[in-house]
């Protein structure tokens, strides 16, 4: 996939390739997409597996947010100074735990006014 993104559809085409053969042929997606299925797969996420959605209430979001204080603390400026950098983007930062909750995300405010529009 040189110089554009793959629609939807042929997005979904290749996740069929991929979950049904293991690869997918060169020039159908980007190389980043192609490498985070295979780190998936690599990592023994199970084809076909059910993502869960868990939503935390305020509170339950707090205490583990507490749990990963020092964690936020040396992440933060990295996350303020990383955004300064890609201000110019429409990219949002976002920082996890060892259990892929998000802790907190970084983003520029026009970014959060258009995505919540």
């Amino acid at each position: 996939m040189q110089n554009s993104a793959p629609n939807h559809a042929q997005l979904l085409d290749a996740r069929r390739e991929f979950l049904s053969r293991g690869v997918v042929e060169n020039g159908k997606l980007p190389q980043e997409i192609a490498r985070s299925w295979q780190r998936c797969l690599d990592n023994g996420m199970e084809v076909g597996s059910q993502v869960r959605t868990e939503i935390l209430t305020r509170q339950e979001l707090l205490l583990k947010q507490e749990a990963n204080h020092l964690l936020l603390a040396q992440a933060r400026p990295e996350m303020d100074s990383l955004n300064e950098q890609i201000s110019h983007t429409r990219s949002v930062i976002v920082l996890t735990d060892h259990e892929a909750l998000f802790l907190i995300a970084v983003a520029i405010v026009s970014f959060w006014m258009t995505a919540s529009a």
